[in-house]
């Protein structure tokens, strides 16, 4: 039995799926250690029942224009207590608690991966980042393997070590249960539609929070200028209220109808999924573009945290958009409304993806991999 245990700031509601079932393989003995929620922002812990062993630390937390430094002070009394024979970190985003997961394996001689995004498309390297990168190459030559998020990672990583030792495995929801959750809610589409007077309209959808760098309010602006030519056509934002007002004085501005919000949806999203045509994310974003592509949805997005590069086949199944203006987004979706065939044929190309090439099993079978092969890695 391996004894493998990982290491994050919280136990994100999204990374249950993956983590019960890497736990239900046979040989592998799993828990989960992570802090406390960080206040105000996404990181809270997931409430409900989890099929895998976990421990909440004592938790450290200074945060700094929605940054946020993660420190278990006690994280070494916590590794010696478990005894793993492998430790998965969260990459860059705990890199405090991974100086702490480094020198232990150098004490235990355990084994060690590192599990990131790398660096987002588009951002530099911040002075943090710089600082710590002499501690990540010596991490990355310890380690025995390095698994990514996507190719534009493994790219990204590949600059510090050799690639033979860098795993993708593609950030993605499991797919079974959203299909399970598609089934549960196919049949009320209709009451979706008939709420929101979607029925004979081309329905646009975003699904996401509404900060500055999700670029809600760039939609709303090229759906104004869409909904004058197109007029069946309507706008389904779902997510949270915070920053709701902003967009709402935009509308009553630009006076555009048509435009409805959902509010924060969970349970029942497939519905709103199954309900539009479309799936466009101004921003950044990454998990709700997969969540789209599973529902065959086509999908337009900005340069997001690089998985869209790998999810999003211009052309294929929709469009990766250069500079996230409202011109650009005006353009590509007026090719939806313009060709009325080409929604469902990238939507079944996305779901084609999903089918073939990135889903929950190709993710789990990668830490299966790292896993069970770790142990028959020599440590430098």
């Amino acid at each position: 039995m391996i004894k493998a245990l990982i290491v994050q700031r919280v136990m994100l509601h999204y990374r249950i799926d993956l983590f019960g079932r890497i736990a239900n393989i046979s040989g592998i003995d799993l828990i989960l250690i992570h802090g406390r929620n960080i206040k105000n922002s996404k990181f809270v812990n997931y409430e409900g029942e989890v099929s895998f062993k976990h421990k909440q630390l004592t938790t450290l937390i200074y945060s700094s224009n929605n940054k946020h430094l993660v420190i278990f002070p006690f994280i070494i009394f916590h590794l010696i207590k478990h005894k793993p024979d492998i430790i998965i970190t969260e990459g860059e985003s705990n890199m405090l608690n991974n100086i702490m997961v480094y020198l232990y394996s150098l004490f235990s001689k355990v084994k060690i991966v590192w599990w990131g995004l790398g660096l987002i498309p588009g951002y530099k390297e911040s002075l943090f980042q710089r600082l710590y990168r002499p501690f990540m190459i010596k991490f990355f030559k310890r380690a025995s393997y390095i698994i990514g998020y996507s190719n534009y990672s493994k790219d990204y990583y590949s600059n510090f070590i050799n690639s033979d030792k860098i795993l993708i495995a593609h950030n993605c929801l499991d797919n079974d249960k959203i299909d399970n959750e598609i089934n549960k809610f196919k049949n009320s589409v209709k009451h979706v539609k008939n709420k929101y007077n979607l029925n004979d309209k081309f329905v646009i959808i975003y699904v996401g929070g509404f900060q500055i760098t999700k670029g809600v309010d760039r939609l709303i602006k090229a759906y104004s200028i869409i909904k004058k030519k197109y007029p069946k056509t309507a706008l389904l934002i779902v997510g949270k209220s915070e920053g709701k007002q902003e967009l709402l004085n935009i509308i009553n501005e630009l006076k555009i109808n048509d435009i409805h919000f959902a509010g924060k949806q969970i349970n029942e999203i497939s519905k709103y999924f199954l309900s539009a045509d479309l799936f466009v994310l101004p921003g950044l974003g990454g998990l709700s573009i997969y969540h789209a592509m599973v529902h065959s949805l086509p999908v337009i997005s900005a340069s997001a945290d690089g998985t869209e590069r790998d999810l999003i086949r211009d052309g294929f199944n929709g469009y990766i958009l250069q500079n996230a203006n409202i011109d650009e987004l005006v353009y590509k979706i007026k090719n939806f409304l313009k060709y009325k065939d080409l929604s469902t044929k990238m939507g079944l190309n996305s779901r084609k993806i999903v089918d073939e090439e990135i889903n929950i099993h190709k993710m789990v079978s990668v830490f299966q991999h790292a896993i069970e092969n770790s142990m028959d890695k020599c440590l430098p």
